[in-house]
């Protein structure tokens, strides 16, 4: 409660004090605006007074009325030298009607410059505008042309005696002395800004600005007052104090004449005094931006004050808050981190007697009971692991055991060699098992040979390797020299469908397989081939050209009994090579995309490896083996992989 007291009072110190710098800031502007207005008059009204006495001079007068009288021209030109070190920018300037003649003289022009105005050109539209207004003087700001400067003209209309119009007559400033003179403020946060009635800038510390507007003719090209307010709010309402000054002579106007507004000008929040500039129908603003004469800093020594003794109350307060509540609190907090770590050894019994020291005595507590589990758990942990570990361990070493069965029904070494002139298999499992596997049997003019894909991986596809192969020998028992491959599958895919569903617990199971068959006759050197899912490729003189495989799959129930699978032929030659491999070898998933490997991809690999020349089949598998790592990559394969390339021995 004492804490929210001192905030409120602190509070209503800060309004209060902005209140009254709000209404000192106020004040200061209303008297910066009548001071901007009166050194604008004094500044503007003495050279406009000058103007209008040179205007009626008659000398001047005569001589503008009949420009080409020598006699006429050196006194009037006398008369204007005169005038000229009078004016404030020691300039004069004169346009004479009948001719279109204009005569200026300023300290950058060598004499009197002379050229002759054209009504077509933008930059002298200025003297025909105040030959058809109807006033005495007018002033604006101009960039001329002969002079290569912009500048703030006061223009004056010469008329005769008996009211005839001569021309104009007039003088300029420079316009960064007019800056200097009227907008700028040693005062930093403080500037003046000059409009005209319709809210064209006239005047602004920002120089780009003034020769923007001076430069263009057309009023919608112009940057006006709005442009620098962005709030169409404050926009009407400054229209509306425009339209309420009151507006004639110096005299008419007091110091009660000057409003006050808070805008959001030129990305900032400034007070904004506007008054009425008499004879130049002119506004002057004049703008205070925040803390830039009083502000909150100068309250710093009150507010210093009210500070201190905040924070000595709260330093006392803090004192007993730590003593009493935040240190029993951090003890506490570091026991519960250490309990977290796996750390149990605290004691907090030392605490106090209330209700922090009942919260520590029962933490402590219930430390030690979360020790004691964790122990028992630990061990339990321990115990299970260890039996998980060696039950891991007789997993594995059954499945290198099945590994080393599963090689072993496979060909290799001398009966390859026997059957064989040269060749190479590449098989990778995706675990040390699976379900992809090359067989060979011997025939009496040859041999037979298939490479196998079976349903799944792992052990369950080394399981069906298993009967397939077995299925597989049976079935040559009753190969004649006449029996095709066609007929070969045919009696491997009904011994394996009736095989697997012999019992009536295994129904619902439908597995089978793949396969690509070859038999090797030696007398006809041709070799038949029939493919159920697995196509083959054979390589001769060169080419490579892929024989295609039916689209079934043997074993599995929803495949007829006897489907049809065609029996290709292929001479042999000696060179004559065949590529057997698995679907995985396709699916392979490597390249930027990770794709799969497909047709295309194999062939390749098949034509590069084949086609560098090595002196064996060895060196090709290898080559081909390399090509397929370097497809995959970093990609997981996704199925068991084998390809098995060969060359049949021809002779015996």
């Amino acid at each position: 409660m004492f804490i929210l007291t001192v905030g409120a009072s602190v509070v209503v110190f800060l309004r209060t004090a902005g209140t009254v710098a709000a209404r000192y800031v106020d004040r200061y502007a209303v008297s910066q605006n009548l001071l901007e207005r009166n050194r604008i008059v004094s500044i503007i009204e003495r050279d406009a007074t000058l103007s209008l006495k040179l205007a009626d001079d008659p000398f001047v007068r005569s001589w503008m009325a009949d420009e080409n009288d020598p006699a006429l021209r050196e006194p009037a030109l006398e008369q204007l030298e005169s005038y000229r070190s009078l004016f404030r920018d020691r300039s004069y300037f004169v346009g004479i009607a009948a001719t279109l003649s204009y005569y200026v003289n300023t300290p950058h022009t060598d004499g009197t410059a002379h050229t002759v105005l054209d009504a077509d050109q933008p930059h002298d539209r200025w003297f025909f505008t105040t030959l058809a207004s109807d006033r005495d003087f007018w002033i604006n700001v101009d960039f001329n042309v002969l002079l290569n400067e912009v500048r703030v003209w006061i223009n004056t209309l010469v008329r005769t005696p008996a009211g005839e119009l001569l021309g104009a007559a007039g003088t300029g400033m420079d316009l960064s002395e007019f800056l200097a003179a009227l907008v700028e403020h040693e005062t930093e946060g403080i500037s003046t800004i000059i409009v005209n009635a319709e809210g064209e800038i006239l005047a602004h510390r920002n120089r780009e600005i003034i020769e923007h507007n001076a430069r263009v003719r057309r009023n919608e090209d112009r940057i006006d007052l709005n442009a620098l307010i962005l709030s169409s709010e404050q926009q009407s309402l400054l229209e509306e104090i425009f339209r309420d000054l009151p507006s004639g002579p110096a005299r008419d106007h007091r110091d009660d004449d000057i409003r006050t507004i808070t805008l959001d000008i030129e990305d900032t929040r400034a007070t904004v005094s506007v008054g009425y500039i008499p004879h130049l129908e002119w506004y002057n603003l004049v703008l205070v931006e925040e803390g830039a004469v009083m502000g909150l800093a100068e309250f710093t020594p009150f507010i210093a004050i009210i500070l201190v003794l905040l924070i000595g109350v709260l330093g006392a307060v803090l004192v007993l808050v730590n003593r009493l509540v935040l240190s029993p609190l951090g003890r506490l907090d570091e026991a519960t981190r250490s309990v977290a770590r796996g750390s149990f050894e605290i004691n907090l019994s030392g605490e106090r007697r209330n209700e922090f020291g009942r919260l520590a005595a029962s933490f402590t507590t219930m430390s030690r009971e979360i020790q004691r589990y964790t122990t028992d758990l630990e061990k339990m942990v321990e115990d299970r692991t260890r039996e998980l570990r060696a039950s891991r361990e007789r997993i594995m070493e059954s499945i290198r055991y099945g590994s080393l069965i599963q090689k072993s029904v496979m060909p290799a070494g001398e009966e390859l060699e026997e059957y064989l002139r040269a060749g190479f298999l590449l098989r990778k499992p995706l675990d040390q098992v699976g379900g992809d596997f090359a067989w060979l049997h011997p025939l009496e003019d040859g041999f037979c040979l298939a490479l196998v894909d079976c349903t799944g991986h792992g052990v369950p596809g080394a399981f069906m390797t298993m009967l397939v192969s077995a299925v597989l020998n049976r079935v040559m028992a009753s190969v004649g020299p006449e029996t095709t491959t066609e007929d070969i599958l045919h009696l491997l895919h009904a011994h394996v469908q009736d095989g697997l569903r012999a019992g009536a617990d295994v129904k619902h199971l439908d597995n089978g397989m793949d396969i690509a068959l070859c038999r090797f006759r030696r007398s006809r050197r041709q070799l038949e081939f029939s493919g159920a899912g697995l196509p083959m490729i054979v390589h001769d003189q060169g080419v490579l050209k892929w024989i295609p495989a039916a689209r079934v799959r043997l074993g599995f129930r929803s495949t007829e009994r006897k489907p049809a699978i065609p029996v290709h032929r292929v001479p042999v030659r000696k060179d004559t090579l065949f590529v057997l491999f698995s679907d995985g070898v396709l699916d392979l998933p490597g390249g930027e995309r990770g794709f799969g490997l497909g047709n295309s991809g194999l062939e390749r690999i098949l034509e590069q490896a084949l086609g560098n020349g090595r002196s064996t089949l060895d060196e090709t598998g290898r080559a081909v083996e390399e090509a397929l790592e370097r497809y995959r990559g970093t990609c997981t394969a996704r199925d068991d992989m084998i390809l098995w390339a060969f060359m049949p021995r021809l002779e015996e």
